[in-house]
C-alpha cells in the first residue's frame, strides 16, 4: 500500500514539474511506512518505489534521479523506524515522532548527497556543494513544512512502530 501511494502521489503534481521537486510527494508514504511497519519495510519501500515509478512512468529519470532517490528514501524509511524503536516504540508521544522525523530527514539528505557525489563522480561530472544546497535543501523547504504537518499526525493516529505490538 505504501509503495502504491509513493508511486501514485506524484501524479497529483505531474502537470507542474517543479511542484513534485518542491513538495517531494514520494517521501511522505515512505516515512509513514518506516514509522508504522518498521525500519525493514520502510527501507524496502524506499528502495523499490523510485525505481518502480521510473520503470512505469519514466519519471523520475532512472539515472541519476531515481537511483539516488532510492538511496535517499531507503534511508528515510529505515531511520524513522529505527529511531522510533530506539525511543522505546512510544510513537504515542509526538516528541518521539518529531525527533525520528528530523533525524530521518537529515540522514536521508546526507545519503542523497553521498549518492549524487558518487554517481556524478563516476562520469566526471562535477556535483558541487552549491548544487546540493539548491536542489536538496533550499528547494525542499516547502516539502519539509508539508512533511512536518502531515506525517506526525498520521503516525500518531496509527500508533507508529511499537515493540508492544511486535512482541
Amino acid at each position: 500500500m505504501f509503495i502504491a501511494c509513493a508511486i501514485l502521489l506524484p501524479l497529483l503534481t505531474a502537470n507542474i514539474r517543479d511542484y513534485g521537486r518542491i513538495l517531494c510527494p514520494m517521501h511522505i508514504p515512505i516515512m509513514i511506512c518506516g514509522a508504522v511497519c518498521g525500519w525493514q519495510w520502510g527501507m524496502a519501500a524506499g528502495l523499490i518505489s523510485p525505481i518502480l515509478r521510473s520503470v512505469l512512468f519514466t519519471m523520475p529519470v532512472m539515472y541519476p534521479t531515481a537511483v539516488s532517490m532510492s538511496v535517499e528514501l531507503a534511508v528515510y524509511g529505515a531511520v524513522i523506524g529505527i529511531m522510533l524503536r530506539i525511543l522505546g516504540g512510544r510513537a504515542e508521544r509526538l516528541a518521539a515522532i518529531y525527533i525520528s522525523l528530523v533525524t530521518s530527514m537529515i540522514l536521508g539528505r546526507g545519503a542523497l548527497v553521498v549518492a549524487r557525489f558518487a554517481m556524478y563522480g563516476m562520469f566526471g561530472t562535477p556535483y558541487s556543494w552549491e548544487l546540493f544546497m539548491t536542489e536538496a535543501v533550499l528547494s525542499a523547504i516547502p516539502a519539509v513544512v508539508l512533511q512536518f504537518a502531515v506525517i506526525p499526525p498520521i503516525v500518531y493516529a496509527l500508533g507508529g512502530y511499537s515493540r508492544r505490538r511486535r512482541g
